[in-house]
């Protein structure tokens, strides 16, 4: 089954329908399933491929379900050219370029690493980003109210502090993890990843 990128579903229904009925026959024969899938992230393409296992059905629940845990392969991201119009809302900076006003700068979240590994099942972990930078006059400001701030500040420091760089639009994050009764769920987790830096 494919899925084009524009599809809104979280769930993909797959017929395996002739695989368990060999598996329940002849266990030995249950060597898992091979999922692979290429999505669009905005920058490149990548490819998600775990070799999963059929569990199942428990006594009380005689639903038998298909657990698929993917890793992502991240390729090496191309260097994006950067505007010279430091409005521009959407470039992005990396550590050492000489940016030093308010831009949004790569963040790699290793789950493991921060010890959410214990109850997070995947992905291993997520592209997060983070916010950084001064934010002189004019610089992309959030708000109107912003912009009078950052002029009320060059006029008079010591009434208003300057804007800050912080995230003004963020998106959430589908993880697989156990709940609080120790069972596997799928769940999206808003707020998670940094889309757009300005000042507020």
């Amino acid at each position: 089954m494919s899925t084009s990128a524009d599809d809104d579903a979280s769930w993909q229904d797959f017929d395996v329908l002739k695989a368990v009925q060999d598996w329940a026959h002849d266990p030995s024969t249950n060597g898992g399933l091979s999922v692979e899938a290429e999505l669009q992230d905005g920058i490149g393409r990548v490819r998600l491929s775990r070799v999963v296992d059929f569990v199942q059905p428990s006594a009380s629940d005689l639903s038998p379900t298909l657990n698929v845990m993917t890793r992502q392969r991240r390729r090496r991201r191309r260097r994006q050219r950067r505007s010279i119009d430091t409005n521009q809302q959407h470039a992005d900076c990396e550590r050492g370029d000489g940016q030093t006003n308010c831009c949004r700068y790569p963040l790699w979240v290793s789950f493991r690493e921060i010890g959410w590994d214990r109850w997070i099942l995947a992905p291993d972990g997520y592209r997060a980003y983070y916010c950084d930078g001064a934010c002189p006059a004019r610089h992309r400001v959030a708000t109107h109210y912003a912009a009078i701030r950052s002029l009320v500040n060059g006029v008079r420091p010591d009434v208003a502090p300057s804007p800050c760089c912080s995230a003004t639009r963020m998106s959430a994050l589908t993880l697989a993890h156990y709940n609080g009764d120790g069972r596997a769920v799928v769940s999206v987790f808003d707020d998670m990843i940094v889309n757009e830096c300005m000042c507020t």
